[in-house]
């Protein structure tokens, strides 16, 4: 199910809700997603080092943000999937 933008944007707006993250990831993921971009784009906004290269497959993505969110109640918010 599609949920509209502005619904999506209040909802990460509430103080409800944030309070209940430790932190919050937003990334867009568009019609033709590279997923290693995407994954270091998550690890920078939960303040790690890049540690994925430009060739890293799905399970490497993976297991990078994963290491990256480690103790943290992490929100990630996946915009524009297709």
């Amino acid at each position: 199910m599609r949920v509209p933008h502005t619904l999506l944007c209040a909802a990460v707006r509430d103080a409800e809700v944030r309070r209940a993250f430790d932190v919050l990831c937003w990334v867009v993921v568009g019609q033709a997603p590279q997923l290693a971009l995407l994954g270091r784009a998550i690890e920078a906004q939960l303040g790690a080092p890049p540690s994925l290269g430009a060739d890293a497959d799905a399970a490497e993505v993976a297991d990078g943000v994963r290491r990256a969110a480690a103790g943290r109640a992490c929100l990630l918010v996946l915009d524009d999937v297709w």
